[in-house]
């Protein structure tokens, strides 16, 4: 993972790739994700979201491009097996957001000022179409705490639980723990 920020904008750029008898049992599976925008009273918002899959001899490219004027989000996405394309869909996205998945994370210490009581909370993310464009992300309470630490480390500032419902970020139920 890369972050480049400086005073008036950020990109994100996340490689994700298997090994070991993950990588054979994925056919070598890898996965990019970008996120490029601005910097806005402090906090990263998003201008475009690329997620870049390839197993196998097949690629998905998604790109979500951002028109904050409009309140819009169009979705681009195209699919190859080999060298022919077999998908190549434009839509319009039902749902708007400053936040994609990746500066959600990094903009949740802004988000949430109190990290030390347990509390609930909803957030909107481009890319999170799966759970109807909304990220929950869960403060865990003093007796959930010490099993946060035990499989994160203990040297983080906080610990949330997050539900995304998306393949890299897979769990029963597409739950993923945070250290902040």
């Amino acid at each position: 993972a890369k972050l480049t920020r400086d005073d008036s904008s950020y990109v994100i750029d996340i490689d994700l790739k298997s090994t070991g008898i993950a990588k054979a049992l994925s056919r070598g599976q890898k996965e990019r994700h970008i996120s490029k925008g601005h910097i806005e009273d402090g906090v990263m918002v998003t201008d475009l979201y690329q997620i870049i899959k390839r197993y196998g001899s097949k690629m998905t490219d998604i790109v979500y491009e951002i028109d904050h004027k409009k309140k819009k989000v169009v979705k681009k996405t195209k699919k190859w097996k080999g060298e022919k394309i077999y998908k190549d869909k434009v839509e319009s996205m039902k749902n708007y957001a400053k936040d994609d998945l990746l500066t959600l994370y990094f903009n949740l210490s802004s988000y949430i000022k109190d990290r030390t009581t347990s509390k609930d909370y909803r957030f909107e993310a481009v890319g999170a179409e799966k759970q109807d464009g909304f990220v929950d992300i869960h403060i865990p309470n003093s007796k959930e705490l010490p099993e946060y630490k035990e499989m994160l480390g203990e040297d983080s500032d906080w610990y949330a639980r997050a539900v995304i419902h998306q393949d890299i970020f897979s769990s029963k139920d597409g739950e993923l723990l945070l250290s902040v």
